[in-house]
């Protein structure tokens, strides 16, 4: 839970809703995220799922 809220905190994450256009955008290509406010945009590194949470197409 620690490393999970200091990676929240220090906004390593893409903060992409669960099962949002966003979070699938992520798993094939770039995906744009506010950073200091400005939209940039930045690379998903994983995801943390079940083997059956991916789509399978």
């Amino acid at each position: 839970m620690d490393y999970a809220k200091e990676l929240r905190e220090k906004q390593y994450t893409a903060l992409a809703p669960e099962w949002s256009p966003s979070w699938f955008e992520g798993m094939s290509k770039p995906i744009k995220v506010k950073e200091d406010g400005k939209e940039v945009e930045t690379q998903v590194f994983s995801y943390v799922l079940p083997t059956w949470g991916l789509p399978a197409s």
